[in-house]
């Protein structure tokens, strides 16, 4: 047969005696062949798996790695987006100095071992100071841990110990250009910095810090760093490391610290211009209809115009009420807050929020009861405030409930059915709800911050970072203050 489908088998092919021993012999060599293969991959498996050096190779796929005695999947190190950082076409890499029309300004005393919302804080800041004294904002990682290790471990889990910037927020301060008639000076990274400044002219937080009157003051911290950067000619400028923030946790907490600047930093383009990365508005288009109806017609992300404005891209969705209910271990932290009888935060704090807080003294008796419900309020307790505000001219007409929280699925369960009994929604769904990638498991909580931007109303915790960025957006992007609430 002259056929390609000559050498097929047919069941009408007719064997001899000794032709059926041989083909008996070859099937069952076949199957020794296929045993001794599979055991042999098995074995080269186990050994890549348990056996593997304690270092490997930067990679964003799941593996597995020894941690105690237990196994976990390795977070994502996002190999890419250092990658895209790297090729901003602002980064000349052939120069070895910078060029004339080249100024620069890292901050190596930058936050680490905290929070994404600490961390969103800082860079935010950071960027408005660089961009007004003139000079490039260097900027790194957002970084847990500084050691060169890939991964950390934080309460028996792995994770990523510096995620890129970019991976959480585009814009300005990941290197994209400024609004057109802005002729800043644009964002660079770490490794571009160092290779044109091996040896930056050091800048002391001394220097500036010890002669402000208003030391918590972020506008007057602001005009001196500025002041002091417009003054020195070196293209080549670095904070002392370890040195710490220029705006620290100080600046960031104190009630009063954002009201005198917020007029100039809320219309900068670091605030104007805005926008969550890709992946993050991704991770939003996937999971819409928990948040907006299903017959809604509002264009996804990824097809709407990148030159769109914060307000213009992110606008109130109607209906939706976002609530930032913070669990796990932040209890620890509301009772550190009740013994340095702490305020709520800077932003938190303005002067047109609806729900002030006023501390007491340390060793007031009534401690416990007054910090615990604006920090740690219980189910009862968000039912009732949730009561009240859908009460307001702001709260008409909320249909559906966006949970944001780290709390157990049981105790999330149990908020949802009481929410349920307060009847007239259409959703209540949580955070633990969203279906996410690998790479966005890692940064959920800036898909929560998204969604609590554009609610029709939110109800945060006052104390809280992430709940602060959210109130932030919220007032920049012009939404009444009645519909941005605090426990």
């Amino acid at each position: 047969m002259n056929s390609k489908y000559s050498l097929l088998p047919t069941s009408r092919l007719r064997y001899s005696k000794g032709t059926a021993k041989h083909a008996l012999f070859r099937f069952l060599a076949r199957r020794v062949v296929a045993v001794v293969a599979t055991i042999t991959v098995l074995v080269l498996v186990f050994r890549a798996l348990c056996c593997r050096p304690a270092h490997t190779p930067a990679t964003s796929r799941p593996q597995t790695k020894p941690l105690g005695d237990n196994h976990a999947i390795l977070p994502p190190l996002y190999s890419g987006y250092h990658r895209d950082i790297l090729r901003l076409p602002q980064h000349r890499w052939e120069r070895t100095m910078p060029a004339p029309y080249e100024k620069f300004f890292f901050v190596a005393g930058h936050a680490e071992n905290t929070g994404w919302g600490n961390g969103m804080e800082e860079l935010v800041m950071n960027g408005y100071m660089a961009w007004k004294a003139g000079r490039s904002l260097v900027i790194g990682n957002y970084t847990w841990n500084s050691d060169g290790s890939p991964y950390s471990e934080y309460k028996g889990h792995l994770i990523p110990s510096m995620i890129p910037y970019n991976v959480i927020t585009r814009g300005y301060l990941t290197g994209d250009p400024l609004p057109e008639g802005d002729n800043g000076p644009l964002v660079v990274s770490r490794h571009y910095f160092e290779q044109l400044c091996p040896d930056p002219e050091i800048v002391l937080r001394e220097e500036v810090h010890d002669h402000l009157v208003h030391p918590l003051n972020a506008k007057e911290v602001t005009e001196a760093w500025v002041k002091k950067l417009r003054s020195i000619s070196s293209p080549c400028l670095q904070s002392a490391k370890r040195s710490g923030q220029l705006y620290d946790y100080m600046v960031l907490g104190d009630p009063d610290s954002m009201h005198d600047v917020w007029d100039d930093f809320s219309s900068s383009p670091i605030i104007t211009h805005w926008r969550w990365s890709p992946l993050i508005e991704l991770a939003y288009d996937m999971n819409r209809e928990l948040f907006q109806p299903s017959d809604t017609t509002v264009e996804p992300f990824y097809a709407a115009n990148t030159a769109l404005t914060n307000k213009a891209r992110y606008p109130q969705i109607h209906g939706l009420l976002a609530l930032h209910v913070r669990r796990g271990d932040f209890v620890e932290h509301c009772d550190n807050l009740r013994n340095w009888a702490s305020t709520f935060l800077g932003f938190n704090s303005m002067h047109d929020m609806l729900d002030r807080f006023e501390p007491r003294p340390p060793g007031d008796p009534d401690l416990n009861a007054v910090y615990m419900p604006r920090c740690w309020p219980t189910v009862e307790q968000i039912v009732k405030k949730v009561h009240q505000v859908r009460q307001t001219p702001a709260g008409k007409g909320l249909k559906r409930v966006h949970i944001m929280s780290n709390g157990r699925p049981e105790y999330l369960a149990e908020l949802k059915q009481a929410l349920w009994k307060e009847g007239g929604w259409e959703a209540v769904v949580t955070s633990r709800e969203m279906l996410l990638n690998w790479e966005q498991k890692h940064v959920s909580m800036a898909v929560d911050m998204l969604i609590g931007q554009r609610a029709q109303v939110f109800i945060g915790n006052g104390f809280s970072t992430l709940t602060s960025n959210v109130v932030m957006m919220r007032k920049a992007n012009g939404f009444s203050a009645g519909s941005s609430r605090l426990w």
